[in-house]
């Protein structure tokens, strides 16, 4: 089985004018709450002496929902802190366009590039205040964690990656966070079901493409492996075929190559979803074709329609 997964590398320091700290670290901040959400927001205090996220913070929220921004800016003592600490101010809003979905939780909402004396733990952020907004409007109490602290040092070509976490993108001897469990070595919600796709018409392809998007009412996500861009589905086709995912809100995309083709029917890949709070069914599940052509590239029209062929919950 080939599973679909990229890493992304730690947070470098910044060539010329950056800070002067000797260790720049990657703080992921993660809501707990799962459900929808319009936004969410928390303030994170540190001690000054520990370093800082910088005058202008660099933050980035993964698979950053569409139509949705995240906001980051620190309060330093001359804007009403205390000269022993700093503050950092986040806040990821997503804003209505046509079907208002919000986006989905639990889920990363920032990764912030702390520049550090030392290597931090997440004992040493102190998260406050932190609320959602509800799709009916509703503020909430929320608990937002430190999920991961990856610090790398700065200013040496050898220096050693420094690394302290709450949750671990690969859960050797399980170590997940409080909810999660550990999964073919994967740390998920105990509601997790593998999904598999198909396409059942007899045709020879050298490419495919199709978009999963599940329904608007439907609770839970695709299962994206944390620090990682890309979702975790398994393939079983020759090494010749490759799979990519790109994210759509809480939808998935799919993508098959193959320069000397492949025949169908046949089973395209198997993909995870967690979250749900009910049990899942292919009609959960809208699936649109966007591209299908043979090997010498020749469009195939009408396009081959791709299904789900099984539905099944994964027992931990």
């Amino acid at each position: 089985m080939a599973s679909l997964a990229a890493c992304d590398g730690p947070i470098s320091a910044p060539a010329g004018g950056g800070s002067e700290s000797p260790l720049t670290c990657e703080i992921d901040f993660r809501l707990e709450e799962e459900g929808r959400f319009k936004d969410v927001y928390l303030h994170v205090f540190h001690d000054s002496s520990l370093g800082t996220f910088g005058e202008v913070p660099e933050c980035e929220s993964p698979r950053l929902p569409p139509h949705s921004d995240l906001l980051a800016r620190t309060c330093y003592p001359l804007e009403n802190c205390d000269e022993a600490t700093s503050q950092l101010l986040l806040n990821l809003a997503h804003s209505s366009l046509g079907l208002d979905r919000g986006f989905s939780g639990p889920r990363v909402i920032a990764r912030c590039a702390f520049h550090a004396e030392r290597v931090p733990s997440a004992e040493d952020f102190e998260l406050d205040g932190a609320r959602t907004i509800d799709l009916d409007m509703n503020w909430n109490d929320a608990s937002v964690q430190v999920s991961s602290v990856t610090c790398v040092g700065a200013g040496s070509s050898t220096s050693t990656s420094l690394t302290t976490s709450t949750s671990l993108p690969q859960c050797e001897n399980a170590q997940c966070s409080t909810g999660k469990v550990c999964v073919q070595n994967v740390c998920v919600d105990p509601d997790l079901y593998a999904i598999d796709f198909s396409l059942n018409e007899p045709v020879f392809l050298g490419a495919l493409q199709f978009l999963v998007e599940p329904d608007d009412g439907l609770y839970g996500s695709f299962v994206w492996l944390d620090g990682r861009d890309a979702p975790w589905c398994e393939i079983d086709f020759d090494p010749s075929v490759f799979a990519a995912g790109a994210v759509r809100d809480d939808g998935l995309r799919l993508g098959f190559i193959s320069p000397v083709g492949f025949t169908c029917p046949t089973k395209l890949a198997t993909c995870f979803f967690e979250g749900a709070t009910s049990p899942l069914s292919p009609e959960d599940f809208l699936i649109t074709v966007e591209d299908a052509s043979a090997p010498d590239t020749n469009a195939i029209e009408p396009f081959p329609t791709v299904s789900i062929s099984d539905v099944r919950q994964i027992i931990p």
